[in-house]
Order: C-alpha cells, then structure tokens, then sequence
C-alpha cells in the first residue's frame, strides 16, 4: 500500500510542479511549449514508475507508467507520443531484456497509433469530453495488455490483481486530467484578469488625460 501512495503522490507532485510553472511563466503558452513541457513531464514519470513499481501480495509487480504516457501523448500529439515510446523503451532496456521486455514494448506501442487518431479530437473536446477519451484510451491499453499476455504469451494474471490495477490506474488518470484541465483553465482565467485589469487602467489613464486637455 505505501508503494501505491509514493506512486500517487509523485503524480501529485508533478501536478504542483505544473501549476507552479504556470504561476512563474506570466506569459501565454505556444504549442511548442506545452509539448514540450508535457512531453518532459511525462517522460520523468514514465522513468520514476517504472523504477519504483508497486508489488501485490503475490508477489506481481505492476505500475501506472501507462497513465502519464497517455496524458503526455494526448496534450503534446502524436511527436510527443512516439519519442516518449522510444525513450521509454530504452529507459526498459536499463532493467535488462527478455520476454517481458517485448511484451511490453508491443502492448506500449498501441499508444502512439491512438494518438495518431484521438489526438485532433481531444484538443477540440470539452473537458469532460477530454476525461472520456482518455479513459477509454486507458482500457484499449488495458484490454489489449491483457489478450497479448493471455493469448499469445500466455502469462496468465489473477483477476483481482488486474482488477485492482485497472482500478489504480483509472483512479490516476482521472485525477491527472481533471488536475491538468483545472490547471490550465485557471492559468487562462488569471491571464484574462490581468488583461481586464491593464485595459481598464488604460481607460482610467485615457479619461485622465481627456479631463486635463
């Protein structure tokens, strides 16, 4: 349990990590940007969870990489999503390689195709509309995780512990987008506000000098 906690609580810190860079960036983002951030973002979470995974009581070891790869693939687009697949599979290779090495590079890499088709979509969605696709992003994964390692590997895992997992990581990714999509929402309110803020000074300015002429 306390390994799920510091799995969680890295997600947590990296969503105050983002608000905290948008406190300090006054200016509005690019797209280049928010890639960029995002891609950075999730790569340091792909690297931490898949070092400090979370153990079951027995004894598989399992973690919630998935979640930061599909929020960082869907907010910084298919570029984003095939360059974190590369470098999530070399950081893989650090762990050595054998059967579960391409088992998991072949279920990791469904990722970036959905991308390639959600990835228009989901920046064009309502907020509510964003948590959807991701969600449903997050169980394509899963489902398909599952028929490689029973069907084609036949690595069969107990129910529970992927029920649990799926559970873990649908908690994660729902706080991560939510977090996100209240991040940014409140960022643009605050830009906005000082907008209103320097306009209305402007106008209080103009009045001024019209009174004195």
């Amino acid at each position: 349990m306390s390994d799920i906690l510091v799995n969680v609580l890295f997600l947590l810190v990296m969503l105050f990590l983002t608000q905290l860079f948008l406190e300090v960036y006054r200016k509005e983002f690019t797209k280049k940007d928010i890639k960029l951030f995002v891609f950075l973002s999730g790569l340091v979470s792909f690297i931490f969870f898949v070092f400090f995974p979370f153990s079951s009581n027995e004894g598989i070891n399992y973690d919630i990489r998935v979640v930061p790869f599909i929020v960082a693939s869907l907010y910084g687009g298919p570029l984003a999503s095939f360059c974190l697949y590369i470098c999530g599979f070399f950081v893989r290779l650090c762990l050595g390689i054998n059967e579960t090495s391409w088992i998991t590079a072949s279920i990791y890499a469904l990722i970036p195709l959905l991308t390639i088709l959600f990835y228009h979509p989901f920046l064009k969605a309502r907020r509510s509309q964003k948590l959807w696709i991701s969600i449903g992003i997050l169980f394509i994964h899963m489902f398909f995780s599952v028929l490689i390692n029973n069907y084609m590997f036949h690595l069969e895992a107990p129910f529970n512990i992927i029920l649990m997992g799926a559970l873990i990581k649908l908690v994660c990714i729902i706080l991560t987008v939510w977090t996100y999509e209240k991040i940014i929402l409140n960022h643009h309110l605050k830009n906005e506000l000082l907008e209103m803020e320097k306009m209305e000074m402007v106008s209080h300015l103009s009045a001024s000098v019209a009174h004195e002429i």
